[in-house]
C-alpha cells in the first residue's frame, strides 16, 4: 500500500505539472493571436460591419491617437513617427496602420536627383503643385529609391503601405507632362509595385487611384477608390469593388461631398466588404459609423426596380443609385414600386465632384418611408423596431439603441480556454485515484 500511495502522489504531481506547462505554452500563443492587427487583406474582412477607414495627415494633439484608434484602418504619412504608430496600437492593437507614400511626387527624397524627374517631349520638368517635382516611374534609380523609402517606413511598425497616384499615365492628371507611351508607364508602375510588394513581405500594400487598373490590383493586395462613387459612376465603382473582393483584395473607399452624399456613399460601401472614409481628412468620427450590423448574410443583390440591397445579421442596407424615387419598407428592407420622377440623372465627370440637387421629399405613409434624391438614395434598416431620438437625427436610418456605439467595436478576442477549474479537474481525478488505492 505504501508504494501505491507513492505512485498516486507521483501521478498527481505529474498531472499538475503538465497542466502548468500547457498553460505556459498556450497563453503566449493566444495573446499573440489577439494582438495581431492582421498582415494581409483577407484577415481584415472578418470584422463586424461597418468597416471604417481614415486618412490622417494633420497635426497631432493629445486626443489624436484615441480618435484614430476607433477606426479599423488608418493611413498616416510615411514620414510619421514610430511613436505615433505605437500610440494607436497601444489603444487598439487591432487597428491596421498603413503608411501613405506617393511615388509620383518626389518630396525631399527626389529633389536632389534631377535625373529622376519626369520630362515632357521638350525635356521640360513639371511640378506636382505641392512644391514637389513629378518623378519618372520608368527610371530604375527612382524605383529603387521608392523601394527603400517603403522599407524605411515599414521598419517603424506600419502594417503596410498606401501608394498614391496609380495612374494609367501622368498625362491624366498633368496633361503633356509625359512624352512616353501609356503602356510603358503602366508596365513600369507594375514593376515598381511588384518590387515594393516583395520588399514588404507579408505586409499589406495597396494603391490609390481614381481608376481601377487590373494589372495594378493584381500586383498588390488591394485598391483605394478615391472619389467614390462619383468619379467613375456608381455602377463602375461598385462593380470594381465586388470584382476585387472576389479576388480577395482589400478595398478602401475615399468619398467626398455634402452630408446627403455621405449617407449615400456610406450605404453604397456597405453593399461591399470595403472600408469607408469620408473626406476631408481629420479624426472626425460620425455616429453612423457606430451602427454595428454584424456579419453580412449575403452578397449585394440588384432588385427588379434598380435598387440594390444586402442583408446583415442585424439589418438590411438598401441603395437606390438611379433618379427614380424608391419606396422602402423599413420593416423588411424590401423596395416597393418605384415612381419615376421628372429629374435628369446626373453624369459623373472624372475631375468634377458630383453634388446633390435638392428636391421635394415624398410623403411618408405608416409602414413605408419614401425618400427622393435626384441622383441616388440610400437607407439602412435594422432588425429591431426600437430606436432612440438621438439616432433618429440620421436621415434614412432607423437605429435600435442596442446596436449603436460611440466607438468602433473591436473584433472578438480569442478566449483562452484554460482556467483554474481546468487545473482542478485533473487534480481531483488524481485525488480520487489516491483515495481508492488507500481503501
Amino acid at each position: 500500500m505504501k508504494y501505491a500511495k507513492r505512485y498516486a502522489i507521483r501521478v498527481l504531481f505529474l498531472l499538475v505539472l503538465s497542466s502548468l506547462v500547457a498553460a505556459w505554452a498556450i497563453a503566449p500563443a493566444a495573446a499573440a493571436s489577439s494582438s495581431s492587427g492582421g498582415s494581409n487583406a483577407q484577415s481584415l474582412n472578418g470584422a463586424s460591419a461597418p468597416h471604417t477607414y481614415i486618412d490622417f495627415k494633420g497635426s497631432w494633439g493629445a486626443d489624436t491617437a484615441a480618435n484614430l484608434a476607433k477606426y479599423d484602418v488608418v493611413a498616416l504619412h510615411y514620414t510619421d513617427t514610430a511613436q505615433h504608430v505605437q500610440a494607436i496600437k497601444g489603444i487598439n492593437p487591432n487597428t491596421v496602420v498603413l503608411a501613405y507614400f506617393n511615388p509620383l511626387f518626389g518630396g525631399s527624397e527626389g529633389k536632389p536627383h534631377t535625373e529622376w524627374y519626369l520630362r515632357d517631349a521638350k525635356g521640360v520638368t513639371h511640378s506636382s503643385g505641392y512644391n514637389e517635382p513629378l518623378m519618372d516611374l520608368t527610371n530604375p534609380g527612382w524605383r529603387a529609391m521608392c523601394v527603400q523609402i517603403s522599407q524605411n517606413a515599414l521598419q517603424k511598425g506600419f502594417d503596410g503601405l498606401v501608394l498614391d497616384n496609380g495612374l494609367t499615365s501622368p498625362n491624366v492628371s498633368y496633361p503633356g507632362s509625359w512624352s512616353g507611351s501609356d503602356s510603358q508607364w503602366q508596365s513600369s508602375t507594375i514593376a515598381l509595385y511588384n518590387s515594393i510588394k516583395q520588399a514588404a513581405g507579408g505586409k499589406i500594400v495597396i494603391y490609390n487611384g481614381a481608376y481601377f487598373i487590373p494589372g495594378y490590383v493584381d500586383a498588390l493586395d488591394g485598391w483605394m477608390d478615391e472619389g467614390f462613387p462619383f468619379y467613375k459612376g456608381w455602377d463602375n465603382s461598385i462593380g470594381f469593388a465586388l470584382d476585387a473582393a472576389n479576388k480577395g483584395k482589400l478595398i478602401l473607399f475615399y468619398a467626398q461631398g455634402s452630408a446627403s452624399d455621405r449617407y449615400f456613399c456610406y450605404c453604397s460601401a456597405l453593399l461591399t466588404d470595403g472600408y469607408f472614409f469620408y473626406a476631408p481628412t481629420g479624426t472626425k468620427w460620425f455616429d453612423d459609423y457606430g451602427i454595428q450590423l454584424g456579419t453580412a448574410l449575403s452578397k449585394a443583390e440588384k432588385n427588379a426596380d434598380g435598387t440594390w440591397q444586402r442583408a446583415y445579421q442585424y439589418g438590411t442596407v438598401v441603395v437606390n443609385p438611379s433618379s427614380k424615387t424608391a419606396h422602402i419598407d423599413l420593416k423588411s428592407g424590401q423596395s416597393t414600386t418605384a415612381i419615376v420622377t421628372p429629374t435628369v440623372k446626373a453624369t459623373a465627370v472624372p475631375t468634377v465632384k458630383a453634388t446633390a440637387v435638392p428636391t421635394a421629399m415624398a410623403t411618408a405613409v405608416p409602414t413605408v418611408k419614401a425618400t427622393a434624391v435626384p441622383t441616388a438614395t440610400a437607407a439602412l434598416t435594422l432588425s429591431s423596431a426600437n430606436s432612440t431620438a438621438e439616432n433618429e437625427s440620421v436621415p434614412g436610418i432607423s437605429v435600435p439603441s442596442a446596436q449603436t456605439s460611440g466607438v468602433a467595436s473591436l473584433p472578438a478576442q480569442p478566449v483562452l480556454e484554460f482556467s483554474l477549474l481546468g487545473l482542478g479537474i485533473p487534480a481531483l481525478l488524481a485525488g480520487l485515484v489516491y483515495l481508492l488505492i488507500r481503501r
